[in-house]
């Protein structure tokens, strides 16, 4: 897949840039911008355009490659009257300067979109040696130019320019009385101008420069014949104590890190991506950055350098991201299982996005990235959505309670407690229901649990429902212990669901529950002896195993309803003690944020003392001691949100989904009078 750093732009605005030789003068270079403006002015593609001679045009969006100020550059801003024509005078005028601009080198390019880049390839050749860093970078150029997709090969800097040297002699100047400080000004006049007055134009004002005629400063001898005054006022001239050199320098010169830097810059044919040209031309850069002397270096920068700096910013703080993400997803969803579901939805989105990529035949870019990052976290929000939503759906729709699902109608009542009654002797080992006082009720078991309901008589539970009938639906129907059957031969009839029984024996009933409880028997608490004992014994069986109880009653005999009444009041406390421990956990998350909070703020406040310390303190030697006391200190501040989220909440966890377990369990009760025998309500 091809890689991009950012699309240009589908404005109209065109820049057209024109550098010519590094010596030329600004007069030059306003003659060849009259030259193009001239063309311009007469396509009828252009619907204006603006010149800058000397300098680069003004930043007018953000995203401009502003150029310094030199008089052997120029830049256009030219203004197409819409998109499809300015693709048709980029054409155009890339052809012309080719042709009628051969000593100029020219860029047409439309606006950037990203960070401003200019020349998309550019190799950076440094050295301390100016000439031998030049001699590097003519052997590079040759590397460069081989790829055809390569054009305009050139460089920031190379041409030398003559220079004038002037040598005085010191000591016959001292004689004189003439310092260097003065002969620099009278030469400067002389060559360059010196400005004598000001007149005002409008709102500007305007220098006026005095200096000699371009005879009398245009070979050496009219140089060395100009006149210097001296302090006892006679004037002498130049030649007698200074003479004239010619020399060649570099006018312009690149410094990175102080070190001497050519930039080999070149662009690319229309409809190539730079990180293309860049990965096929990745081999022969490495061979030849290899064989370069000592202390010498190769670079890549450009587009290619842009867009790793971009995208290394970017993805340094992706770790932080995910990071936060999972935090927070965590404490959202509390649950590694969930956290799970979510984090596997995240890579198939992913699919779409390269699909969608290799079907319109797009990059791969920076703003891909950026919308890739944004697309994540979008399906991690809807998939917690989904899988709240499902949690939600699967508690309210496949739990009910225990006592029942509602009242029917009581004229409907005994008619479907017969229906039910058929299917039960039909499939006694199906048969889950029951009825009370207020008509049929439904208590939720699974399947085969309480087979005790299911094997009961045909024939008893019939006349049961016939009474019910002649009472008018309001007695229900009651199963007395002569329906009952022992637990072994309970158990043989339950399928093979690999529950794990636990029986407690106790005098009485009521030995079971908390004596100083004053609740009704129903919603009273089990004894905390007796709740030690079967919560112990439920944290040794295997995780998704059912749980069952049976209570045995060594001095009493079970009343026809005990075994219902127990069944609820155990269920019912179980699950008052699992809604509890989730209030606790939520109590404690709480806690978590607001200990959060409290920690950050503290964390920065210390730091940005530490910052104040440190610099108010700067000379003494325990400022550092302060400031690093300030920071581990804010940082230890975190400890308590650090232990909530990390430690303390996910064996609260466990505990409530103990409690549900048991909430669930199968309850059964054998009375003293039939020690073999369940009786079931």
């Amino acid at each position: 897949m091809p890689r991009q750093f950012f699309p240009a732009s589908d404005r109209s605005e065109l820049t057209v840039s024109m550098s010519l030789r590094q010596n030329a003068s600004i007069h030059a270079t306003e003659a060849e911008a009259k030259r193009l403006e001239s063309i311009l002015s007469a396509d009828p593609d252009v619907d204006h355009y603006s010149t800058y001679v000397g300098r680069g045009a003004i930043r007018f969006i953000l995203t401009f490659d502003v150029q310094l100020a030199n008089p052997f550059f120029a830049q256009f801003v030219i203004v197409a009257k819409d998109f499809e024509r300015r693709e048709r005078l980029q054409k155009k005028l890339e052809q012309v300067l080719a042709e009628q601009f051969p000593d100029v080198v020219a860029r047409v390019s439309p606006l950037e979109l990203g960070p401003p880049v200019g020349w998309p390839l550019q190799y950076r050749i440094m050295g301390p040696d100016k000439d031998e860093v030049r001699r590097l970078s003519l052997e590079f150029a040759q590397i460069l130019a081989s790829d055809a997709r390569t054009r305009h090969v050139h460089y920031d800097w190379m041409e030398p320019a003559r220079q004038v040297r002037v040598k005085v002699d010191q000591d016959e100047a001292r004689r004189l009385g003439v310092s260097s400080r003065a002969l620099a000004a009278v030469l400067n006049a002389a060559v360059t101008g010196s400005a004598v007055t000001q007149l005002r134009d409008d709102i500007y004002l305007v220098n006026v420069v005095a200096r000699a005629t371009d005879s009398e400063r245009a070979s050496f001898e009219a140089l060395s014949a100009i006149q210097v005054p001296t302090p006892s006022g006679r004037m002498v001239p130049l030649l007698q104590f200074a003479t004239f050199s010619e020399e060649q320098e570099f006018p312009l010169v690149w410094r990175r890190d102080r070190v001497p830097s050519l930039t080999v810059r070149a662009d690319v044919v229309a409809g190539v991506l730079p990180d293309e040209v860049v990965g096929a031309l990745a081999p022969k850069v490495a061979e030849f950055a290899a064989k370069l002397p000592q202390r010498y270096q190769l670079e890549t920068g450009g587009m290619y350098e842009e867009s790793q700096l971009s995208s290394a910013s970017v993805f340094a703080v992706i770790p932080l991201m995910i990071v936060l993400m999972l935090a927070t997803m965590m404490m959202m969803l509390v649950s590694f299982r969930r956290l799970a579901m979510v984090v596997v939805l995240l890579p198939p989105g992913l699919i779409g996005v390269v699909l969608a990529l290799l079907v319109f035949n797009q990059p791969l870019g920076f703003v891909a990235i950026l919308g890739i990052l944004a697309l994540i976290g979008m399906i991690a929000k809807n998939a917690v959505i989904l899988v709240v939503q499902i949690e939600i759906r699967s508690r309210g729709g496949a739990r009910r309670p225990r006592g029942g699902h509602g009242v029917r109608d009581r004229t409907d009542a005994s008619d479907d407690a017969g229906g039910v009654l058929d299917r039960a002797r039909a499939h006694p080992h199906r048969a889950h229901g029951v009825l009370g006082s207020d008509g049929v009720r439904d208590h939720g078991r699974a399947a085969g649990r309480h087979v005790v309901d299911a094997g009961a008589a045909a024939g008893a539970v019939r006349r049961g429902v016939r009474q019910g009938r002649r009472e008018g639906g309001g007695a229900g129907l009651r199963l007395t212990a002569a329906t009952a059957m022992s637990i072994d031969d309970a158990r043989k009839q339950a399928p093979a669901d690999g529950t794990e029984w636990l029986d407690i024996r106790v005098g009485e009933l009521r030995q079971l529950f908390n004596a100083m409880d004053p609740a009704p028997f129903r919603e009273r608490d089990i004894d905390p002896n007796a709740e030690t004992y079967i919560v112990e014994w439920a944290q040794e069986v295997r995780a998704g195993r059912p749980l069952g109880l049976v209570v045995h009653l060594a001095r009493e005999r079970a009343a026809p309803e005990a075994a219902s009444m127990l069944r609820e009041s155990v269920d019912d406390y179980f699950r008052r003690r699992a809604v509890a421990t989730r209030a606790r956990l939520r109590r404690l998350f709480r806690v978590g944020r607001v200990s959060l909070v409290i920690g950050l703020a503290f964390l920065v406040v210390a730091l940005a003392l530490g910052e104040f310390l440190a610099g108010l303190l700067s000379k003494e030697s325990w400022s550092w001691v302060a400031k690093e006391s300030l920071v581990i200190g804010g940082w230890v501040a975190l400890w308590r949100p650090l232990e909530i989220f990390l430690y303390d909440w996910w064996p609260i966890r466990a505990e409530a989904r103990m409690y549900d377990r048991l909430g669930e369990m199968d309850v059964r009760l054998v009375d003293a009078a039939a020690p073999t025998a369940e009786a079931a309500a």
